[in-house]
This record gives structure tokens, C-alpha cells and sequence, in this order.
């Protein structure tokens, strides 16, 4: 993460992106005479270059035409007609050309370069309509520097270039005598910001960086100096004020909300309650962010950043004014990880949090180090920060972090200063279109009320219970929205995410009558029960809000849903989950040798002990609230749907602990599990290898027995495998996102909205030929593929949670799709989408959208069309490493004729997948969408293998399920006979037709 590096005051900034990429270092050029010398000089060989190279290289072109008269050629294609035009120096112009210089658009070089394209176009016309030349300023004194011209006007020997004269082009009207201009803050029809960016208080956001600054001088004159400014030319209306017609604004209005529209999307702060209540921060406003010192006020526009960043992949301009630039990437890598703030800055993190806090920095250089620029030098101002953003391509976010109430002479933006800097900041707002957030470091009334902003959001914190207060300039205060404050690991997440900030509330009547005791003793339990359960929460808070690691996932789960279950006041469950949390202290689980660790080990027993002393001897709780039923954790800023009850004696079945082989928490070495630089995954599978061996002593050497014992324990055991699998990886996955409306199931016994391509086809033509006697009767070979779930864990997964978005297609993210109908012309081959008859549109996984992609790819029909989308970035890395030590156990049980080890792999990975959507017999994980795509990946593979045989020549047959493909033909010429994965199994032979 590097920093815009700062320059004197005055000279031009480069911003620098989190990557260290220096996107422009060239220093803007003094201005300078052109003397006899350079005029007499004849001009270097012309350079051609595209938009986006000149762009980037504009101040050293500019420089080089006019210090070494040297001619650069600017190419931009567009709409089908290539644009070329030509900068030039102004000594190359004929003296006709240069008398007619002033009339000519003229821009400060600070607007130019994000122009430029559209001033390329401008001069070089589009050969029925005439170019018009484009004059670069400076940006000190407006002395003009270089022209851009048509390119075909410039004489490769050097000779002058003639400008046509065009009543079009020339603006040959000038007033008669110079005009004086005041300008109020606000109220100027033209000034300069601090940059020295000439602005218009009545310009369009179309034309929001055309400077108006004319050749021959500025407007605003230096304060006292007695000589008036020459009058401007505007280089387009000659200072008409562009008026919009009200049924116009109606219709972009309306089709800004049309759902084939691409409107821009506000950026956010990634917290749940707060994005509903303001709505986003919205392009063009500034919002200020308000709070006392210690409110933590600057961590919301640090989540605008990051989810702007990191999950969008947007570029933004952290502006840090009293911050470091470590300071900056500290507070990143604590929210995100998370991990302790204030270990990381004391470099004091566990072995586990320096791993984390390892990851996400490979998370943040891949996914932000080219989007999130900071400047964290001294003396920032406002004018700084106008001028780095415009050299930004697609700023998408600016955050100012902060504003200092108390004056400070080297923070300019500080003190009786901050009205100014506010005003800049929301004029900047304004030209450029992009949302400005600014945290404030103080919620005095007054100061906030002189800072103007478009919207106010002002923090206040009791503890870890925070309230934010949203206001608008025009209507006041609007709604509060309460969440919660997590400093240790610097950052806001949604309050529904902890149990601590709710009041204590006694249990229910409900909760009374469940344990079948008189309320009398009911009330007493639930008193000396109280201590404890507050002391166990405390102590539980470090692990169940992710900050440390070391208990096992079960007892994580169960304590986050004891939590949020108390928090809620939920008494139909939280007496059974007080049992369920007595229950595993009775055991003494493993704790970490950490501080956490040994607090948490100490609240448990203590809670345990108090439950055994307190609790009635009758009936504790109902039979069906068990670990697997209880309600699912929620992660950081996420709520989960409680999971359905299930029914006791299945529960029970599948309550098994982990296996001994996964329980010591080992860290794997870092030399194991890339194959491809010859290393093997033997520590996983030696781990897996151990859970057999174990099962076997346990059941005496009986294999069926055993395979039955590692079946109920294959979603612990695959759950703890996956873990380990991650361990050391770029990326780390969302385990509760939250859950959208199509991705939850009505009931148990029902399905939600998401589509699979499931086979169910049979080649009905074939058949009804053979059946009459059009064909002769076929031998038909039925097929089975093998592990078909396995392979279909190598599939793009989303990362994160899902955000709705209407962009189409993104080749590096996943997630689910509203696609338009679909029409498949083929009766020989199957559809991709299954066994679908209902007409679209359609929601579909990412496994089946690319399917639909690979099929038009394939020729084989048009491509879908994408209504709307929700996604994340996604990876086929997720799963890979686990898919490949689950491949290689399998393999080598099936080489050595290893049932138990084969059943067990199997298991693992198919109950995995089963169990990691809304099943109550898994609380690690809760991703449906997974579920969907890798089910799906199984289907889409399936009709590969379907649609190969039918291009080598085969006859398909039939098409079933995830792995039964019935054909005519020598399937033994594609594929090869046998149990490993890429092979295929023969099932059996019939004839099609016959007896």
C-alpha cells in the first residue's frame, strides 16, 4: 500500500496506487518563452500514440512540444472512425493561426488530461464536420503551452500549419473592454478552487472539467492587483447557461430506474442497516462523517473505502490528513482480517493472527493495489486533493480522513479553515460526480451547520453500542441506525452481530415452561445462571467474532448462537442451547494457550458447574434442540436464518465429534500440497488415513461397522479438512453471508428459486424411429462417470457475499443470475438447462450461466441474456487444494482395494456439498450458493461429456441425473474404462428395440 507521493506545494502531485504503480511522476513544466532559437528549430519526427498512453504521458508531451518542438500524434478510435490529431507547439502555427489562438477552447492541463480523448476528438473532427483546435494552458499564469490540431493539417517537413478559418470553429466576437469579477465562496459564476482549477458555479456535469480560462488571462485576478482580467472564451457556448427541459429530466429519471438501465451506483459502507437507511453515498455529494475523538467517526469512510475497493474493485483516493500511510493499511488489515488493532501495531500477534493478518494482505495487494491510491503527506489541502483526484481514471469513492476541528498551522485543513475546505470538497463533489465522504472529528452543533454538508452522519458510542444519526441539509434528521462498535479490530459492524450491546432480559414464559419446573425455581436458576452467562459471552467474544481462533468450530458455533439467541431474548431456544453450552463444558474441551483461551476455558467451567448446581432434575429440554438444530452463528455484519429443527433421532445419528486425527489443531508445513512443484499433500491424507485406522479400532476390525462410524463423522471431519486446506490462501471466503430471499427455502421440505441444469432426457426421436422400425434395433452402452461431486469442486465460487448488480457478464466473479428464456433447437443433444419446460426468465447458478456461455461458444445456440445479476468476486481456487487431497486419498484406496477409506472420502465430499446450504447438521459453514454452483458444475460436465460423444460420432441416448450417460458407439475411443476420475464405468449393456 504506497501513498500518493507529495511534491512542494505547487507542483503537480502523481498519485501512487496501493500496489506501488506510479501513475504519472512527471512534474507539470515551469512555463517558459519560446525564443528565436526554438522558433527557427525545425520540429523532432511525429510519435504516434494512443489515448490512454498520451493521457498518462500528457505533461511531458506538452512539455516536449514546447521546449523542443516536438510533435505528438494522438490516436483514439471511436464508434467505428479512428480520430487523429496532432500537438503541436504554438511556434509550429502559421501567423494566421496564432492571431486567431485566443478565439480557439482553451484548457488548464489539470482538465485536460481527463479530456483528453474527447479533445482529440473535438480537434480532429470527423470528416464531414471540420476540427476545432484545443489549446493546453498553463495552469500558473494560463500562458498557452501547446495546441492539439488535426492531425492532417501537420506537414511532415516542418512547415507551418494553416488552420482553415470556420464561422464554427472561430469565436470571433470579443468585448470591447475587460471585466472585473467578485467572487463569494459559492455564489462566483467563475473561480479558481485552491488548485487553481478554473470551476463554474453554473457548469454541467457533462463539462464538469472544461477549464474556461481563455489564452489571454484569467478572470481572477491576484488579490490587490490593480490590472482586470480579459474576458474568457468558453471554447463551446460562449457562457450560455445550458437549461434542461423538465420532460427531459423525467425521462433520464425514469430510465435511470428501468432494469436494462446502468445507472452509477453509489458506493457504500458495506454495513447492512446503514446502506438501507442513507441509501448509499451518492455521486456528487459530500457526507460528513461526525463524531467526538473518541467515537470512531473515521472508521465508517475506512468501510466506504474498503467495500469500495476490495468488493467492488473501484478505484478510490484515501486523502489521510493526520493519518500514515501504515496507519491506513493497519486499520484495513484489522477490519478485514479481522485481527487485533492494537496487537498489530504493537507487531504483538498470536502465530494465528500473523497468519490472517498475512492473507488478507495478499487479499488487499490482489484485489485493491491498483484501485486504492493514498496521500498521507504533510499540508494536504483541499486544492491537493481536487487535483489528485482528476488524475484518477474511474474514481469511483474520494475519502477525506479527517477534518480537525482543533486548528493546528501545519494541518491545513484544520480549524476556522474547515468551512472553506468543506465548500471545496463539495464543489469537488459536484464537478467531478463522484461521491466525497469526510470524517469530522467533533459533533458540535454549530461547526456542523457551518460545514454545509449534502448529508450528515453524526456517530455517537456507549461501549460498544454506537448510533448513527442521518441527516440531509434540506430536510434534517431522517432515521438513526444503531451498530456496533468493534475498536479492537477497527471497524463498525451491524448490531444484529452481537449479543452484548442488547439488554438483559429475563427468560419467557416460554422458556419457563420448557424446563418443567415450578417458575419459582425457574426464576432463581435463571439469577444464578445470570453472572455466568454474562462472564462466558465476554469471554466467548474474541472467538465467535472471528478476532481468535483455537476452539473447536462446534463449541464456536453453538456459543455465537447462544449469544445472538440472548441477544434476541429468544426463550423458545435459549434454554436448550443453555444446555447444549453445558453439555460441551461437561466435556473440557481443548482451549488455546492464549490469554483468550484461558479466559474463555474459565468462564466455561465456571457456567457448567453453575448449570449442574442450579438445574432441576427433570426434563432440561425439549428433545429436538440439539447442537446440529440450533440457530446458525452469525458472522461479522451478517445474519443468518435460524435453521429448521431436526428431527431427534437423526440428529442424533450425525452427532459425532470430530475425529481424534483432526483435533490437534496442527498447523500444516509450508512445504506440503502443491503437486506441481513436487510436493505431495501427505500430511493431509495421513490425517485422514488416522480417522479410518481409529474407526476401525473403535468398531473392533469390522469394516461395515467402521465405514458407519466414519460416515457420521464425515461433515465434522470434512469441514476440519477444508479448514486445514485453507490454511495459507490468498483469498478468505464470507462462512455466513447474508442471506437473500431466492437462496432460502420456504420450508424444509421445499426448494428455493435457483434453477439447476439436473438431466432427465432421452433421445424421444431415436426411440419413436426404432419403436417404428425407421431404425434398427442398437446395442446401447450405459455409463456411469466417477466422482462426479468431487470434480465439480474445481468451479468458480464467489468469495464474498452477494450484491446485486446489472453489469452482465464478469468473467472474475460468481454468483446467481436472472437470465431472459432460452431456447435450445437441438433434439438430439440435451439442453443445459435439464429438464426444464417452463419458459424463463430464469435464476441460475454461475456453473449453468457459463455452461449457456461455453454452448454459444460452441455454436451450438445465441447467448444468454443476463437481466440482473448477484455477485462476488469469484475463484475456482477455493475448493481446489481440498478436492486434490480428497482425490488423492480416494485414489490410492481404491489402488489398495480400501473400502472404509474409499466410503469415508466419499462421504466427506458428498455430504460436504449437501450439508454447507441450510442443512442444521453443518454450523460451520452456510453458502446455498455453493451448494447450487457446485451441484450445477456436476450437470454442466455431464453434457460436455454428452455433447463430445455426440461430436465424435456417437448416438446419446439417454442423459440422467449427475453420472448416467446411455450411447451407441465405441465410447472406449474418447474415454478410458475404469475408477479414477476423467475415466468412465460401464454399468451394463441392453438393446434399444429389442426383446
Amino acid at each position: 500500500m504506497s501513498p500518493l507521493h507529495r511534491p512542494p506545494p505547487g507542483a503537480w502531485r502523481a498519485p501512487v496506487s496501493m500496489s506501488g504503480e506510479v501513475m504519472a511522476s512527471v512534474p507539470a513544466p515551469e512555463p517558459e518563452a519560446s525564443g528565436t532559437d526554438a522558433a527557427s528549430s525545425s520540429p523532432g519526427p511525429a510519435e504516434e500514440l494512443q489515448v490512454s498512453t498520451a493521457r498518462v504521458r500528457l505533461y511531458e508531451l506538452v512539455k516536449l512540444a514546447q521546449e523542443d518542438r516536438t510533435v505528438t500524434v494522438v490516436a483514439k478510435r471511436a464508434r467505428g472512425h479512428l480520430f487523429r490529431a496532432a500537438l503541436i507547439p504554438i511556434s509550429l502555427l502559421d501567423a494566421s493561426a496564432q492571431a486567431r489562438l485566443q478565439t480557439w477552447p482553451s484548457w488548464l492541463r489539470t482538465a485536460a488530461r481527463p479530456k483528453l480523448g474527447d479533445l482529440v476528438r473535438d480537434a480532429a473532427g470527423d470528416g464531414r464536420t471540420p476540427g476545432v483546435p484545443q489549446v493546453i494552458l498553463d495552469r500558473a499564469d494560463s500562458t498557452p503551452l501547446a495546441v492539439l490540431v488535426d492531425a492532417q493539417l501537420v506537414s511532415p517537413d516542418g512547415a507551418p500549419v494553416v488552420v482553415p478559418q470556420h464561422p464554427e470553429a472561430d469565436q470571433t466576437q470579443r468585448p470591447a473592454a475587460p471585466q472585473q469579477v467578485s467572487l463569494p465562496v459559492r455564489d462566483a459564476a467563475h473561480h479558481r478552487d485552491q488548485s487553481g482549477v478554473s470551476l463554474l458555479a453554473d457548469q454541467q456535469p457533462g463539462d464538469a472539467e472544461r477549464s474556461v480560462a481563455s489564452v489571454a488571462g484569467a478572470v481572477v485576478t491576484a488579490q490587490g492587483a490593480g490590472t482586470p482580467a480579459p474576458a474568457l472564451a468558453t471554447g463551446g457556448s460562449a457562457g450560455k447557461r445550458q437549461l434542461a427541459a423538465f420532460g427531459d429530466v423525467l425521462e433520464e429519471v425514469l430510465a435511470s430506474r428501468q432494469p436494462e438501465s446502468h445507472p452509477q451506483d453509489a458506493a457504500k459502507f458495506g454495513l447492512t442497516a446503514l446502506d438501507e437507511a442513507v441509501g448509499g453515498l451518492l455521486p456528487g455529494k459530500l457526507t460528513l462523517v461526525a463524531g467526538a475523538p473518541n467515537a470512531g467517526a473515521s472508521l465508517l469512510p475506512a468501510a466506504a473505502a474498503r467495500h469500495t475497493a476490495l468488493h467492488r474493485q473501484l478505484p478510490v483516493l484515501y486523502a489521510a490528513s493526520g493519518l500514515t500511510r501504515t496507519d491506513v493499511a493497519m486499520r484495513v488489515i484489522a477490519a478485514e482480517g479481522p485481527v487485533h488493532y492494537r496487537r498489530l501495531r504493537l507487531n504483538q500477534l498470536t502465530d494465528q493472527e500473523q497468519q490472517t493478518a498475512a492473507e488478507v494482505a495478499a487479499k488487499l495487494q490482489e484485489l485493491a493495489g491498483t484501485v486504492w491510491h493514498i496521500d498521507d503527506g504533510t499540508g494536504l489541502r483541499a486544492a491537493d486533493i481536487s487535483e489528485a483526484a482528476r488524475d484518477i481514471e474511474g474514481l469511483a469513492l474520494i475519502v477525506v480522513d479527517r477534518l480537525q476541528r482543533v486548528p493546528d498551522p501545519l494541518v491545513p485543513l484544520s480549524g476556522s479553515d474547515l468551512p472553506a475546505a468543506a465548500q471545496a470538497l463539495a464543489q469537488l463533489a459536484r464537478v467531478l460526480r463522484v461521491p466525497v465522504v469526510a470524517a469530522v472529528d467533533t459533533d458540535e452543533a454549530d461547526l456542523l451547520t457551518a460545514l454545509d454538508a449534502d448529508v450528515t452522519l453524526t456517530v455517537t458510542r456507549q461501549d460498544e453500542r454506537a448510533e448513527v444519526t442521518y441527516a440531509e441539509r434540506d430536510f434534517g434528521t431522517l432515521s438513526t441506525v444503531t451498530l456496533r462498535a468493534d475498536l479492537a479490530c477497527a471497524r463498525f459492524t451491524d448490531a444484529l452481530a452481537e449479543a452484548e450491546g442488547a439488554p438483559k432480559a429475563a427468560p419467557s414464559a416460554g422458556a419457563t415452561a420448557q424446563i418443567l419446573a415450578p417458575a419459582a425455581d425457574a426464576s432463581a436458576s435463571t439469577a444464578l445462571d445470570d453472572g455466568e452467562e454474562a462472564d462466558l459471552l465476554a469471554a466467548a467474544k474474541p472467538f465467535t467474532s472471528g478476532a481468535s481462533t483455537g476452539i473447536s468450530a462446534r463449541l464456536n458455533g453453538v456459543l455465537a448462537a447462544f449469544a445472538q439467541a440472548r441477544a434476541a431474548s429468544d426463550g423458545q431456544d435459549l434454554e436448550g442451547l443453555r444446555q447444549t453450552v453445558a453439555d460441551l463444558a461437561a466435556r473440557g474441551p481443548r482451549m488455546p494457550e492464549t490469554d483468550e483461551g484461558q479466559r474463555l476455558g474459565t468462564a466455561l467451567a465456571a457456567f457448567g458447574m453453575s448449570r449442574r448446581s442450579t438445574t432441576p432434575a427433570g426434563p432440561q429440554a425439549p428433545a429436538d434442540i440439539t447442537p446440529a438444530a440450533a440457530p446458525a452463528p452469525a458472522a461479522s455484519a451478517t445474519v443468518t436464518e435460524r435453521a429448521e429443527p431436526q428431527p431427534a433421532a437423526e440428529s442424533t445419528a450425525e452427532d459425532e465429534d470430530v475425529s481424534e486425527a483432526f483435533q490437534d489443531n496442527t498447523v500444516p508445513p509450508e512445504d506440503s500440497g502443491n503437486v506441481k512443484r513436487g510436493r505431495t499433500y501427505t500430511f493431509f491424507t495421513n490425517k485422514i488415513e488416522a480417522a479410518v485406522d481409529q474407526a476401525l479400532q473403535e468398531t473392533g476390525g469390522d469394516i461395515d461397522e467402521a465405514v458407519k462410524l466414519l460416515k457420521r463423522k464425515a461433515v465434522p471431519d470434512a469441514m476440519a479438512l477444508f479448514k486445514l486446506s485453507r490454511v495459507g490462501a490468498t483469498y478468505e471466503h464470507s462462512v455466513y453471508p447474508e442471506p437473500l430471499e431466492f437462496l432460502s427455502k420456504p420450508s424444509q421440505k421445499e426448494s428455493d428459486q435457483i434453477w439447476e441444469g439436473r438431466h432427465k432426457w432421452r433421445n424421444n426421436a431415436l426411440r419413436t424411429a426404432v419403436k417404428k422400425g425407421l431404425q434398427a434395433p442398437l446395442d446401447v452402452t450405459a455409463l456411469d462417470t466417477n466422482c462426479a461431486y468431487l470434480s465439480a469442486f474445481k468451479t468458480y465460487l464467489p468469495i464474498g457475499a452477494l450484491r446485486h448488480h446489472t453489469r452482465g457478464f464478469l468473467p472474475k466473479e460468481s454468483g446467481v443470475h436472472r437470465v431472459d428464456h432460452f431456447e435450445w433447437p437441438h433434439e438430439d443433444v440435451p439442453s443445459p438447462l435439464g429438464g426444464r419446460v417452463e419458459p424463463g426468465p430464469y435464476l441460475l447458478d454461475e456453473a449453468t450461466l457459463r455452461l449457456l456461455i461455453r454452448c454459444h461458444e460452441l455454436g451450438l445456440s445465441e447467448p444468454p441474456r443476463i437481466l440482473e445479476s448477484w455477485t462476488s468476486g469469484g475463484t475456482e481456487a477455493l475448493l481446489e487444494k481440498f478436492r486434490r487431497i480428497l482425490n488423492e486419498a480416494r485414489t490410492k484406496a481404491v489402488q489398495s482395494n480400501d473400502k472404509a477409506t474409499e466410503e469415508y472420502v466419499k462421504a466427506m465430499y458428498s455430504r460436504f456439498t449437501s450439508t454447507i446450504g441450510e442443512s442444521g447438521k453443518n454450523q460451520e459453514l452456510r453458502r446455498a450458493d455453493w451448494v447450487h454452483i457446485i451441484r450445477s458444475q456436476a450437470f454442466a460436465s455431464l453434457f460436455l461429456k454428452a455433447h463430445r460423444a455426440h461430436h465424435e460420432g456417437l448416438i446419446l441416448v439417454q442423459v440422467s441425473g449427475v453420472d448416467e450417460l446411455h450411447l451407441c458407439g465405441d465410447w472406449q475411443q474418447i474415454w478410458k474404462e475404469g475408477r479414477m476420475p476423467g475415466e468412465i464405468k460401464k454399468k451394463r449393456l441392453y438393446t434399444l428395440g429389442g426383446n
